[in-house]
């Protein structure tokens, strides 16, 4: 007889569905195949519950996606209650990594608290302070590369190392949400650092938006770099749309990089 799933597999599952792009929601996924060894699971339940808590999602919804349907009420009230709760699943997301070291659900791995904190660190915690900080942009970089699919939301570009995942409103703008994926963007380098200068910005209608100053910029390779892409839709999000309230925040540093 098939064996339930309890609150703290799920949550497991949860945070490798959020750091694992679609497409890659598979058996053979060697990320799931480690989290079944660890669960004592099958590859195949552990893919197939990644697919009923993607079922929960409102925007795999909208795309014409449906995941499988059979969810839980488990499920159910563990997206309601910890879908959007950033810091925890930063949480959850270190104990998968712990799970995936020590190949093994342990009491010691169950129990493990996160010290995250995302305030400036201070006095002779500041090493520890700064590990935790490095844990929790690793695992924003993931869950924002799983949202675009690997690639450059603007260009298309697929290489790991070219790519930098940008915060649309400041991490030292906003720390509320420096974790939430909705205020991401898979970009390559380049265009990372033309968004965190202001050069350009992406519109309400999640169109490219270049500075005047790159398309009329006096070197020819700078005006062609950038031109092609003015005016053209990112790629779409596969699980987290960007907010308005953060596009709304690069559009007004945007147009101040202008003044």
């Amino acid at each position: 007889m098939a064996r339930n799933w309890n609150k703290e597999e799920t949550l497991l599952a949860l945070s490798l569905y959020l750091q694992t792009p679609y497409g890659k929601i598979h058996d053979s996924n060697p990320d799931i195949i480690k989290l079944a060894k660890a669960l004592d699971r099958s590859s195949g339940s552990v893919g197939m519950k990644m697919l009923n808590l993607a079922a929960l999602n409102p925007n795999v919804i909208a795309s014409g996606r449906v995941g499988l349907q059979n969810y839980s009420k488990l499920d159910a009230s563990i997206w309601q209650e910890y879908s959007s709760d950033w810091d925890e699943l930063s949480k959850q997301a270190e104990k998968l990594d712990s799970v995936f070291a020590k190949g093994q659900l342990a009491s010691s791995v169950a129990e493990t608290k996160s010290t995250f904190n995302l305030q400036p660190p201070t006095g002779a915690t500041m090493a520890e302070s700064l590990v935790e900080q490095r844990r929790g942009q690793s695992y924003f970089r993931r869950i924002v590369m799983a949202n675009y699919q690997e690639k450059c939301c603007i260009t298309g570009i697929a290489e790991p190392k070219l790519l930098v995942a940008s915060h649309i409103k400041s991490w030292k703008a906003d720390e509320t949400n420096r974790l939430n994926p909705a205020n991401g963007l898979a970009l390559s380098a380049t265009f990372d650092k033309a968004f965190d200068k202001g050069l350009l910005t992406i519109s309400h209608d999640l169109r490219v938006k270049v500075s005047d100053r790159l398309l009329a910029h006096p070197n020819a390779e700078t005006r062609e770099c950038f031109e092609p892409y003015h005016g053209v839709l990112i790629a779409e999000a596969d699980r987290f749309v960007p907010q308005q309230e953060f596009i709304d925040w690069h559009n007004d540093f945007f147009e101040k990089q202008a003044a």
